[in-house]
């Protein structure tokens, strides 16, 4: 981002007492959890990040000495001391950067893209602090992890000694809040017990393809209908089945990317090239899998060549479901050829899509895909 200079604040100095092991050094699909915290910020845009080490330190540093734009800074006191004095050793070493993301050690699992996009929006406002915000457990807007902190800020804060520490310390001094809602459920998870870190293992290879609940926030900032929302539902449900079905009889697709491209096909429906406009909305959060399949679940690209694969499967489920109810292949495109026989021009896009649609079908009848399975009525 031209002009910003953004550095990252870990802290990693408590005593991982309620977790019973070590959490800043859990593994996390193969690295360290402070590496992979480390890394959102650094991907998404922090040209520096200084974490705050406690106990273990040295072990901490250890794992962190393969990122160059990594400063470990060690709280001798930690035993004795709040997270906020950690805080304030790491910002007197910031005091030179527009901005701060702040993030305790154990929340590893924020897209970058969030990290960015948040850094471009406080670009943009320039506030004492901006939040990302996500639902909570109640399914309220609720602030989180990580806040921009104004670089203006640091001098205040590090005269504060009231209560709540960094809560506190924001509430009383910052002037200007402001909230950005980011569709990132990593942005809510934490570590702090054994429950947590098996939470965050399992989320971990599901952060580019979200289910149903964590698709929720990208239908609302698409502003995507309840009609429409629906049908995605049936259409990830039917691509499932296909995907499932061929999975029984040896092929290999990535189901999770194949559910989230089908819950989120429509999520820019009422948008022209809605097709266009979903894979670009996508894109802008990270999810570029996802996006690559909801760009073509309309029209096949002229000249690609039709095989078996999560986008086809997606094209076909979409065709396979009409609202939220299925249809068969003929129901589907006599239902489109009667209303617009009079349209040429848009007939000869419902016939070759039609034409796709079959080949896909022949390619799934090939392999052993029966009509029952193929034209299978819902089952909700």
């Amino acid at each position: 981002m031209s002009g910003l200079k953004a550095a990252g604040l870990i802290v990693a100095a408590g005593m991982s007492s309620r977790m019973g092991s070590f959490k800043p050094l859990l593994d996390l699909d193969g690295k360290p959890l402070i590496c992979r915290t480390a890394e959102s910020l650094l991907q998404g845009g922090a040209e520096q990040v200084a974490v705050v080490t406690g106990r273990n330190s040295a072990a901490v540093e250890q794992a962190l000495t393969a990122y160059d734009n990594v400063t470990v800074l060690h709280n001798a006191d930690y035993e004795t001391t709040a997270m906020f004095d950690s805080i304030k050793l790491g910002l007197q070493q910031l005091r030179q950067y527009d901005a701060i993301l702040f993030l305790p050690g154990d929340v590893p699992c924020i897209r970058p893209e969030t990290v960015h996009l948040l850094l471009q929006q406080w670009q943009i406002q320039r506030p004492d602090v901006l939040y990302p915000l996500y639902p909570d457990a109640d399914d309220q807007p609720a602030q989180w992890h990580p806040p921009i902190i104004s670089g203006d800020l640091i001098p205040t804060l590090l005269q504060y000694d009231g209560p709540q520490g960094l809560k506190g310390a924001l509430a009383a001094l910052a002037q200007r809040v402001e909230q950005l809602p980011v569709p990132d459920a990593g942005c809510t998870m934490d570590a702090d017990y054994m429950e947590d870190y098996q939470k965050l293992c399992a989320y971990w290879p599901r952060r580019y393809y979200p289910d149903l609940a964590n698709c929720q926030m990208f239908y609302q900032l698409a502003d995507t209908s309840e009609q429409v929302q629906q049908h995605c539902i049936a259409v990830a449900q039917k691509a499932l089945e296909l995907g499932k079905a061929l999975q029984q009889r040896g092929s290999s697709f990535n189901l999770k990317l194949l559910e989230s491209a089908a819950l989120l096909h429509d999520v820019c429906r009422a948008q022209a090239n809605h097709a266009a406009a979903g894979a670009d909305f996508l894109r802008q959060y990270g999810l570029e899998q996802a996006a690559d399949l909801v760009a073509v679940h309309m029209d096949w690209p002229t000249g690609q060549a039709v095989v078996l694969n999560e986008a086809s499967l997606l094209y076909i489920a979409d065709k396979l479901v009409s609202g939220d109810e299925r249809v068969s292949l003929l129901e589907r495109f006599a239902q489109k050829e009667r209303r617009y026989h009079d349209r040429p021009e848009i007939l000869a896009n419902i016939l070759q899509r039609k034409q796709i649609a079959v080949q896909i079908l022949d390619l799934l009848q090939q392999v052993g895909i029966t009509a029952t399975e193929l034209e299978s009525k819902n089952t909700r």
